[in-house]
């Protein structure tokens, strides 16, 4: 998912907190860093841009914790996977031992 214009420089993999305007590393001259101070639009159009940014923070970070949500159900899906895979094959040891068991039995009777 593309993220909103403005936001193409800020990884969605990286949480807010490292991403906020407030981090010195990504101000300049109190604009984010995707924000010339230096740029020759108007300023009514960089207040709108920076209202831009500010609304789409909250959207950006539900869509990254809704993403965290769903990998971690995935991790437990295929955690799930593998217990059930285990318990099974240990079912069919048990299986074929009470067979070999069940054989011994029937050719001691037959005997």
């Amino acid at each position: 998912m593309a993220p909103p214009p403005g936001l193409s420089d800020m990884p969605l993999s990286m949480p807010w907190s490292n991403r906020s305007p407030a981090n010195s590393s990504h101000v300049t001259n109190g604009l984010p860093n995707n924000i010339d101070a230096s740029s020759t639009e108007d300023p009514a159009e960089l207040k709108r841009r920076i209202a831009e940014l500010e609304r789409a923070r909250p959207i950006e970070q539900e869509l990254w914790q809704a993403q965290f949500k769903q990998d971690m159900k995935d991790a437990h899906l295929r955690a799930e996977e593998v217990r059930l895979s285990i318990k099974k094959e240990h079912l069919d040891e048990q299986k074929a031992r009470v067979d070999e068991h069940a054989a011994v039995h029937k050719k001691l009777a037959d005997a």
